[in-house]
């Protein structure tokens, strides 16, 4: 990624990988439905060789699992062959090799829906979700030494997608609308005082940017039966409430459909994914962000060979 936002492939891409990205130093983690990889970046061309493999099983029924990382330790959402889902946790070490933790996999959900959707880590916090024909579990851990001791599960609607704010203490969800959760000192979930809906729309994914003002969704549009061109909401926090504004009208993308959303770590960009939609491109589309006012504005889309699930962006 260039410093004014655009794009460039890099050497010997695309790559040969499948599955849900997280990054941890330089390293990539790619977690599918039976195994989670890490990848060394390279600092000069963005290459990828493979690391190490290490096994964590998911639902036959499901491409992908949910991944998240931190400066030590990786954590993937699976499922046993008994149908009980769980969270795998590895330690990894400088040269990418995955170590299970003690006590992994740690126990998620055994409520008959699907494996963890969604997976975030903050603050020695861990938050998982899952969503299954409108209910499931959002589950929140305290994480000692890489190990998850569980502290709550909510019953919700489903929320299929997390956005944990920076300072640890509000998360939001999304599953066709935005739900605040507010995070008490012992790390205890509370509903949050508002939940954003857009009665002719649904919001599919859900970000916030690294200074923890913002929260950009992206609002798929219906026209008919079928989609319209999707957009970009952004909306100031509340941190202690969680309560979201709008700031001012959300911005089309031009295309139908998005599957995820990703700010950049300088805050100044906003990177979103199409494809799986007909007549949507495979694409990965960047946004200028203005950190002041919250503005969006257009500035790449970049084709992609097949329908991306995802972005992580490595500052190394």
């Amino acid at each position: 990624m260039n410093p004014d936002g655009t794009l460039t492939p890099v050497q010997d891409s695309p790559f040969s990988i499948s599955g849900h990205l997280a990054v941890s130093g330089d390293f990539l983690l790619v977690a599918n439905n039976q195994s989670v990889t890490s990848y060394r970046i390279d600092p000069s061309s963005g290459s990828l060789t493979p690391a190490h493999t290490a096994a964590a099983p998911g639902s036959a029924a499901r491409i992908w699992d949910a991944i998240a990382a931190d400066s030590k330790n990786v954590y993937v959402g699976g499922q046993l062959a008994s149908g009980t889902n769980v969270i795998y946790a590895f330690s990894m070490d400088a040269n990418g090799s995955l170590a299970a933790i003690s006590g992994s996999p740690f126990f998620f959900s055994a409520c008959g829906c699907a494996p963890a959707t969604s997976i975030g880590v903050q603050n020695s916090m861990l938050f998982a979700s899952t969503d299954t024909l409108g209910f499931g579990p959002l589950a929140v851990y305290n994480i000692q030494d890489g190990a998850l001791a569980n502290l709550q599960v909510l019953n919700t609607d489903g929320v299929s997608n997390l956005a944990v704010h920076p300072s640890g203490r509000v998360v939001y969800g999304v599953l066709n609308q935005i739900e605040g959760f507010t995070i008490g000192a012992t790390g205890m979930l509370s509903q949050g005082s508002t939940t954003s809906d857009d009665p002719s729309g649904v919001f599919e994914a859900v970000a916030i940017d690294p200074t923890g003002k913002f929260l950009a969704a992206i609002d798929l549009r219906f026209a008919g039966a079928s989609f319209d061109s999707s957009r970009i909401a952004v909306f100031s926090i509340n941190p202690v409430t969680s309560s979201l504004t709008a700031l001012g009208a959300p911005v089309s993308t031009g295309e139908p459909g998005g599957n995820s959303i990703t700010f950049d770590p300088s805050g100044r960009f906003v990177l979103i994914t199409h494809g799986g939609i007909v007549p949507s491109p495979n694409d990965v589309m960047v946004f200028s962000f203005d950190p002041a006012s919250g503005t969006v504005m257009k500035i790449q889309s970049a084709p992609t060979g097949a329908t991306p699930g995802s972005v992580v962006i490595a500052t190394l």
